[in-house]
């Protein structure tokens, strides 16, 4: 079966809390010529898809900055902004506020600041997704290098080193001289979250409390655009991209 998007209300909440810790006030931090959080808010805005595009914090100089750049802003509760505060209860928190207004949307985007380079189009691609009524949620990844994959990833347990992977060929613990993999051997291909773009039904998160859905489908993004910004050696390096326009951002054409 086929969805017809047109008739989908899509809104886009963008959390921004105030006490970041590994980049202090990095939501609002200027990165090139715009706050961290203006990035979001421009892609999401040249969507056609999108039907409002939100803030969720507890700050108030987040909120005049959002508000600056066009987004509604939903005020937060302190309770749901500290430091171990989880994402989802902030999403529902602001459904709940928009539905005492009478707007129920029928999709959720849950849009990070600390993926500044997600383009307009990255966004247009996670919604066509939606068509295949097979799919409730969307999520973006990104493909590992070879360096992270699986059969070479290696821990540390009593000062020794084990491979991760559990070889099949391998009949005793698996240590680090048993087996080295070329890495023409490698099998599989594997991604990780990006955190740039999650899309998700109202029952995903509202009924069953999470963001994947029952059906969730891949939106893939280029390792060249899957900056998260979590630590100031991240913000070096989104600043770099930036300064040496590694990236276009279609939003600020």
């Amino acid at each position: 079966m086929t969805r017809i998007l047109a008739n989908l209300k899509i809104l886009a909440i963008i959390p921004a809390r105030g006490g970041s810790k590994g980049v202090p006030r990095k939501n609002i931090r200027l990165l090139g010529e715009h706050p961290l959080i203006a990035y979001t808010i421009r892609a999401a805005q040249a969507s056609q898809f999108i039907d409002r595009i939100v803030v969720s914090t507890e700050d108030a100089e987040i909120s005049q900055v959002s508000r600056s750049y066009g987004a509604e802003v939903i005020p937060r509760p302190v309770a749901l902004a500290d430091d171990r505060a989880a994402t989802e209860p902030a999403l529902i928190h602001t459904i709940q506020a928009l539905e005492a207004t009478g707007y129920r949307p029928d999709f959720i985007m849950l849009l990070q600041c600390t993926a500044p380079f997600r383009l307009a189009q990255d966004i247009e691609q996670a919604v066509r997704l939606l068509r295949d009524e097979r799919f409730d949620a969307v999520i973006s990844l990104t493909e590992i290098n070879s360096h992270d994959h699986p059969q070479w990833i290696k821990e540390v347990r009593d000062g020794q080193v084990f491979s991760y992977y559990q070889d099949p060929d391998v009949k005793h613990p698996i240590v680090e001289t048993q087996k080295y993999w070329q890495r023409q051997l490698l099998e599989g291909t594997y991604y990780y979250k990006n955190g740039s773009i999650y899309i998700f039904s109202y029952t995903s998160l509202m009924i069953h409390g999470h963001r994947f859905g029952t059906c969730c489908a891949p939106l893939l993004i280029p390792r060249s655009r899957s900056v998260n910004v979590d630590t100031l050696e991240d913000w070096e390096y989104a600043e770099y991209l930036l300064a040496q326009e590694k990236i276009t951002l279609d939003y600020w054409l």
